[in-house]
């Protein structure tokens, strides 16, 4: 028993208690917190929500006269009593238009299952006498309201039940199948559709005639239907045999049948995004509606025990799917899902993406949740990874604002590259990464100097040395080490081993820094880092955009004994260490 009101944004689940009594819990959807709880005597039934007045309206599944008000804007419940009729009310549907409430259930004392109308006058809070529709096996009569003909329709004995809503009479009885189960109209061809389990079919009225236009053939023992009146497809669950039927509504005939096994038993859809959304007991099955293809959609809330007997859903506007599901007798839990994430098109980006690794710089970890239509996402739970060690993350678990965002900060203190990861609470991931270097590093100012140093995995070693009056103000100068370069600043050049770059921050801000007093790069290479090279050529260069340059950077040691390279340079940049190609000429050996 569940029901949204798209324009307050709030969902009402009604919750079993101690028996006979029960709640309703109301969820704020972009935040998904539970902004109000509210006992009631009697266990809920079902929910209709008014729109137009943002009164929501609750029924208890009990042999009472009694019916929960709600104010939509204040969260107060009302108690409303002393209606004509005592009867196990089974739902309640709403004329937004004409302002009245339509609850209808059965009694039953031993004998045949009689079906009762009551009607609500939302503004008189006052009722009309309760129509009684018959006699037969059929206990759980379902509602279907057409506003634009002010018509109600009212399953009941193998047939439906047309109910004139501006004298509140029943106007025809039109036969359908056997026990119908439930109804669906689709208000822009006015034609309502009846799933019979008993004769697996669905019945076709014609709202203006009132007269059954189509009987369609569907799977086994159909308890639940639901359409989408932009594609005007009607989407039938078959409990009996694990099957959702897909009928043309243009043609009246099942264009395909799609599985999903288990017991089908309720359907949402999100006409939007052209998803049906299936029930099958103890899953949640989703269908593409462009493709029928089936997947199970992304959990994002779930309370502490999973799935145990599906009994309702709802689809919002943000394109959340929540659930209601019975875990024992008197213990309903709640939680939702999410409709339609793209995960793909959600992202996680980091700013800064160098840090120091003095495990106090941070880098803010920005994940946006879209769905396929490019709409963000709210109130999803978010959790924040890093790869490596040394990380101290904050904010991971925060869920998703009204832009579909949530943050994140990241410290370390080991000197690496972190590969951020974003998953949702069910243990999927995000398609989209995004890297963080930590990097070493040395904070200088006017009168102190300071000193990195790297060791490579080859043995190589690199020492940055800046001299005091390097900067004029606080400087924190990183160094991020590099594996490789895509490209040699000649054909005739070739990597020898070694790169790095450096980055410049004040007042934790990035500086295109020229150092007053240039700095000293001291590198000690490894004999494997230079193979095929000709070492008195080795040079460190710069990318300046568009190639590596040299200019501007000074050697004042070359090595070849000590595999020893020392230059100075003044500005920031990435850098890389090559060295000239050496070619070997073989000549033939002549034996006579």
């Amino acid at each position: 028993m569940i029901a949204g009101n798209p324009a307050s944004g709030k969902v009402y689940i009604g919750r079993v208690g101690a028996f006979p009594t029960g709640d309703i819990i109301v969820i704020n959807d972009q935040t998904t917190n539970i902004s109000a709880t509210l006992p009631v005597s009697y266990q809920p039934s079902a929910i209709a929500v008014n729109q137009a007045t943002n009164r929501i309206y609750v029924v208890p599944w009990a042999p009472v006269d009694t019916m929960y008000i709600i104010n939509g804007l204040t969260d107060n419940l009302t108690e409303v009593v002393a209606s004509s009729q005592s009867f196990y009310r089974m739902d309640v549907a709403v004329n937004q238009v004409t302002n009245k409430v339509y609850i209808a259930g059965y009694m039953w004392a031993g004998g045949p299952y009689n079906i009762y109308l009551s009607i609500f006058r939302g503004d008189t809070y006052t009722y009309t006498p309760t129509l009684d529709l018959g006699s037969g096996s059929n206990w759980a009569p379902r509602i279907a309201v057409v506003t634009s003909t002010n018509k109600i329709y009212v399953t009941g004995q193998n047939a439906v039940l047309v109910i004139d809503g501006s004298s509140d009479v029943v106007s025809s009885t039109i036969p359908v199948g056997l026990y119908p189960q439930d109804i669906a109209v689709n208000p822009t061809t006015n034609y309502l559709y009846v799933a019979n389990r008993d004769s697996n079919s669905v019945s076709v009225i014609d709202g203006l005639s009132d007269s059954v236009v189509a009987t369609v053939t569907v799977g086994i023992s159909p308890k639940a239907i639901a359409l989408n009146p932009m594609t005007n497809r009607i989407y039938v669950a078959n409990n009996g045999d694990g099957t959702v039927s897909v009928i043309d509504g243009a043609s009246n005939i099942v264009s395909t049948t799609v599985s999903v096994g288990g017991t089908p038993s309720m359907l949402a859809v999100d006409t939007a995004l052209n998803r049906v959304y299936v029930g099958t007991g103890t899953h949640l099955k989703a269908i593409d509606g462009d493709t029928n293809v089936v997947y199970e959609p992304a959990l994002v809330y779930q309370p502490s025990h999973a799935y145990s007997y599906l009994q309702d859903l709802s689809v919002m506007a943000s394109h959340k799917v929540y659930v209601a599901d019975r875990h024992g007798y008197d213990d309903y839990g709640w939680w939702y899902i999410l409709a339609d994430i793209d995960l793909s098109a959600s992202t996680v980006e980091a700013a800064p993406t160098v840090v120091a690794a003095d495990n106090v710089s941070q880098s803010t970890i920005t994940v946006t949740l879209r769905d396929s239509l490019g709409v963000p996402v709210s109130g999803v739970a978010i959790s924040i990874t890093a790869s490596g060690s040394g990380n101290t993350i904050t904010g991971s678990g925060t869920r998703t604002d009204s832009n579909g965002q949530m943050t994140g900060l990241l410290q370390s203190s080991v000197p690496e590259q972190k590969i951020i990861t974003a998953t949702l609470p069910e243990g999927v991931s995000l398609a989209n990464t995004t890297v963080v270097t930590f990097a070493r590093y040395a904070t200088v100012d006017t009168t102190t100097g300071g000193m990195i140093t790297d060791t490579t995995s080859s043995g190589a070693t690199i020492m940055i040395q800046i001299p005091v009056g390097a900067v004029t103000t606080t400087t924190q100068l990183l160094y991020t080490p590099i594996l490789t370069t895509s490209s040699t600043p000649s054909s005739t050049f070739a990597f020898a081993g070694y790169a790095f770059s450096l980055n410049a921050y004040q007042n934790g801000a990035y500086v295109p820094l020229i150092f007053t007093n240039p700095i000293t790069v001291f590198i000690e290479y490894t004999n494997a880092d230079v193979i095929n090279l000709n070492e008195s050529t080795l040079t460190l260069y710069y990318w300046n955009g568009t190639r590596w340059a040299s200019d501007g950077i000074v050697v004042v040691e070359r090595d070849a004994e000590r595999n020893r390279i020392v230059v100075t340079l003044g500005h920031l940049s990435e850098f890389a260490l090559f060295g000239q190609i050496t070619y070997r000429v073989f000549l033939p050996l002549v034996m006579r």
